[in-house]
């Protein structure tokens, strides 16, 4: 709000007529025109005006700074940083003039929607050293640029906040609260201030202050009124404040819901809703819906909890980006997965356990579609790729689109007739191709569409966990039976179990017992089950299943096992690939990384053994196991097997990868990113020896990214492994395996009686547990 002065918005109007008398005429007409759309919140349209003029000739410095706060505006930060940066050079160069608001200068403003947008990114760091530029240049003396000075103070705070860092967010509120402006500016930017510290002390979780702050500003109220009518805009029934309006309301009703005011809350929260503009204020409406549907819970109206939480999730579920595109302008990031959270635990009391399964996998989907939000170099195949890559386009605009703001005064369907269009064109798109849909939109299957896709006697065992709650959900045979687990110390006792694991301690029996005892024994119906897939969850996906024991046996005696990262997926791998490639197996082994520490030698012979045992084989090693050899040949073989090393990164689950060697066309890392862009041909991909670093990690993204990438290009199965495992028995479990494939078994057979056999000769979980397979499993 600051940035664009919005509490003297017919200010702007006046300040167009001076320039434009200055202006050339055909500057002139385009500085109307720009004015025009700024002062309507018509962003998008400036966009379109500005960029052919861009394409034709170097923009002016006034032309750029339109352009890039419609950018700020529209949330294109790809767009936003560069721009930004031309024009920061530009200003050096020529006039400091802007068009719009009359800036005397914008070096200033360039540091504040760098802030602005790094917040919004979550990099906080970047964030902060461009506020703190901003309040460096203006050197003490705001006059002129208060609006400024307080903008850049709130987003050092929240920014400070955000990062953790509480001490200095609450020092750098003080210094905001206590800013040198002179009266004539403090009256004018009253709101602003008010507003900005409400955003501050909302980051901090302080909700007392953020009443404080809100309601201190008296004559809000009043500078609405008066500027609507002396604009029009109440003569037209609009109002020209809707975007600050709908930001306040919104903090102050959900402090007043935090500190326990719920009928002045959901009072408040009704009135909002109602109001025509907010669905258009996509990433606030959700949390609107959310707070009224906690309200709702609260004072035990289950049925209308259900409903506002349903609404919040359809509300997320148009939009594609996890970008916390309004972390700056409400000081905190809203938690989408806690309304799936929320909603479950709601129809899990109310008996609707079908349901409540529905929306743990649309949660699993809407978890994966964030984790790729920044990704958009997908590979399309198939014939009609084409349209495929269209559509792709189509959506993820009209998605963008759902983050613009609707101009003042638009007409009140122009929300619900974009919304129409975008699930039009999501669901062309999941007809065309679905896999592609799944990446970039929630798409999930209903408990009957897995069923269907199920093997023979099989059932889903899925978990599903958020905010320190954790449930098993089991479907078989039409219905779903959910168990709550216990949780509590859950973390350290899967830490505990892989540790007696993989140092073969005298306990791992009854650390294999007491998992069983917590995940499974409590299970209803699992006593009915022989064929399971399992989809773990968070830490679970770092739980060897066959290695828990019963008290009689571990459980791959008992049980055959497949893993997916949700029960959907099946909707995408449900039949045996057709094969086009007569190439049997490729393994790469031993890859040269440039430092003998490094070196796998069992790993070599592990892939030269199993590439003599398989007709149509061919084997890598050394510095032929490089990256570039894989993606040139990978997409020509049925099955693919790497032995290699692995690096998990738990803060940014797309740069996990498999290390390969480099040579000068690949820098020898396959990351899990690179592989949304492969294509496979693949019946099966082996990751052996490819662990390092899950022990650090908790989250499960890693282990779903890395999985879900091999299956999007093409693999119907991955086999890989929780730890490294000793290289005898590896080989010994690898050399069974594909010999079972080569005799007609299944995957999760070959895999099972594999495991089996080397339990026979070494009998610790360490050397036959590691092991699992992902996919399809024929």
């Amino acid at each position: 709000p600051a940035l664009i002065r919005q509490t003297i918005p017919t200010l702007v109007g006046l300040v167009a007529l001076g320039l434009c008398l200055l202006a050339t005429p055909a500057r002139a007409d385009l500085y109307s025109e720009v004015s025009s759309f700024a002062t309507t919140g018509r962003f998008d349209e400036i966009e379109r005006l500005l960029e052919p003029v861009a394409a034709q000739r170097a923009l002016s410095n006034p032309e750029r700074h339109a352009l890039c706060y419609a950018y700020s505006k529209t949330k294109r930060y790809d767009r936003l940083l560069p721009c930004l940066d031309a024009l920061e050079k530009g200003l050096k160069k020529g006039s400091p003039h802007t068009w719009l608001f009359g800036l005397d200068d914008a070096t200033p403003v360039v540091h504040l929607m760098r802030a602005v947008a790094r917040t919004d990114l979550a990099q906080y760091r970047e964030a902060l050293a461009e506020a703190r530029k901003a309040v460096d240049w203006l050197g003490g003396d705001f006059d002129g640029f208060a609006d400024i000075a307080i903008e850049a103070y709130a987003v050092r705070s929240i920014a400070a906040t955000l990062s953790g860092d509480r001490d200095q967010g609450r020092s750098l509120a003080r210094e905001l609260q206590n800013l040198d402006i002179a009266w004539g500016e403090a009256q004018d930017f009253a709101t602003i201030r008010s507003l900005a510290l409400a955003r501050c002390y909302a980051a901090l979780g302080d909700f007392p202050q953020v009443i404080k702050a809100i309601r201190e500003d008296e004559g809000f109220e009043w500078r609405v009124w008066a500027d609507n009518l002396i604009s029009g805009a109440s003569l037209r029934g609009i109002s020209n404040w809707v975007w600050i309006e709908l930001p306040r309301g919104f903090l102050l009703n959900r402090a007043l819901l935090e500190t326990g005011k719920l009928d002045e809350a959901k009072a408040g929260l009704d009135q909002l809703l109602a109001a025509p503009a907010a669905p258009a204020n996509g990433e606030i409406f959700w949390m609107m819906l959310y707070d009224r549907g906690r309200i709702a819970a609260k004072q035990g109206d289950t049925d209308a909890a259900i409903s506002y939480f349903r609404q919040a999730i359809e509300a997320i579920e148009l939009q594609r980006s996890s970008i916390n595109t309004e972390a700056a302008k409400i000081g905190f990031v809203g938690d989408k997965q806690a309304v799936y959270a929320e909603l479950i635990e709601m129809l899990l009391a109310a008996g609707r356990n079908n349901i409540a399964f529905d929306y743990m996998e649309r949660s699993k989907a809407r978890a994966l579609v964030d984790m790729l939000a920044a990704k958009n170099d997908f590979l399309v195949s198939g014939a009609r790729s084409g349209e495929a890559r269209e559509t792709f386009s189509r959506l993820k605009e009209a998605m963008l689109q759902r983050q613009v703001q609707v101009p003042v005064g638009a007409d009140a369907t122009r929300g619900s007739v974009a919304t129409l269009s975008l699930e039009q064109i999501k669901a062309r798109l999941a007809v065309i191709a679905p896999d592609l849909a799944s990446l970039i939109s929630v798409a999930s299957l209903t408990t009957s569409d897995v069923e269907a896709r199920l093997n023979d006697q099989e059932a889903v065992l899925e978990y599903y966990g958020h905010g320190g709650k954790l449930y098993a959900a089991l479907l078989n045979e039409g219905k779903v039976q959910v168990t709550e687990i216990a949780s509590a110390g859950l973390q350290d006792a899967v830490r505990a179990f892989r540790r007696a694991i993989e140092e073969r301690t005298d306990d791992v029996e009854a650390q294999a017992r007491a998992l069983y005892d917590r995940l499974i024994r409590p299970v209803k119906g699992i006593d009915k089950t022989v064929n399971l897939l399992i989809v773990p969850h968070g830490i679970l996906h770092y739980v060897s299943f066959g290695a828990l024991h019963d008290g009689d046996d571990y459980w791959l005696a008992k049980r055959s096992m497949r893993f997916l990262p949700s029960a959907s997926v099946v909707g995408f791998i449900d039949s045996p690939k057709e094969l086009h490639a007569p190439a049997k197996l490729l393994a790469f082994g031993n890859p040269d990384l440039g430092d003998p520490r490094f070196d796998l030698p069992s790993a070599q012979r592990e892939v030269e053994t199993i590439s003599g045992m398989v007709p149509d084989s061919r084997a890598f090693v050394r510095a032929q196991a490089s990256e570039t050899e894989f993606k040139q040949n990978a997409g020509r073989y049925r099955y693919l097997h790497i032995a290699s090393h692995g690096e998990y990164n738990a803060d940014n689950a797309l740069q996990s990868r498999l290390l390969l060697a480099k040579d000068g066309q690949n820098d020898g890392s396959l990351t899990t990113d690179e592989l949304y862009s492969l294509q496979l041909d693949a019946d099966m991909v082996t990751l052996s020896a490819c662990e390092t670093g899950l022990g650090t990690v908790l989250s499960g993204d890693d282990v779903v990214g890395l999985t879900r990438g091999f299956l999007y290009a093409g693999a119907s199965n991955i086999v890989a492994s929780l730890w490294q495992v000793d290289d005898d028995a590896t080989t010994l479990l690898m050399q069974t395996f594909y010999r079972r494939l080569e005799a007609g078994d299944s995957k999760r057979h070959a895999l099972r009686e594999a495991q089996l056999v080397t339990r026979r000769k070494y009998p610790q979980p360490f050397f036959w547990a590691a092991f699992f397979v992902t996919g399809n499993g024929r």
